[in-house]
């Protein structure tokens, strides 16, 4: 069974000052891994605190994603055409990246926890997660 690819709604703004500049759009996760791994998203601009979550609330995040449940929207400044920085949503878009890699950036292995929703056990994450994390 082919899953849509899983949105996720971005907020740029090319001035932190003010909303006239602000767009809002929706935004696939894969895209959004894309961006970031070919370094057009920069996830620790030098305002941004480091990365705090630990496995169990990243764990939790990944299966909020795979249930097909809202979660925030993701906040970028776009600081060239080319170069967009996180302003919110570092903590989850790291998540998102360090699933896909199996690792968090402490180098801890990424393994999910124990779903808590019933409808999971209708899902491995060998053919689910391709299906969610691409386009």
């Amino acid at each position: 069974m082919r899953l849509a690819p899983l949105d996720c709604t971005c907020q740029r703004s090319s001035s932190l000052a003010g909303p006239r500049s602000k767009t809002t759009g929706k935004v696939s996760i894969h895209d959004l891994c894309t961006q970031e791994q070919r370094g057009y998203i920069d996830l620790q601009p030098e305002y941004q605190r480091d990365f705090e979550w630990e496995l169990p609330a990243c764990s939790k995040f990944v299966e909020t994603i795979l249930l097909g449940l809202p979660f925030q929207e993701v906040w970028l400044h776009q600081v060239s055409p080319e170069r967009q920085e996180v302003v919110d949503g570092q903590q989850r878009l790291t998540t998102i990246k360090a699933f896909k890699e199996g690792k968090l950036p402490n180098h801890q292995r990424f393994k999910l926890q124990v779903m808590q929703s019933s409808s999971w056990r209708n899902f491995s994450s060998g053919c689910v997660l391709p299906h969610l994390l691409s386009a």
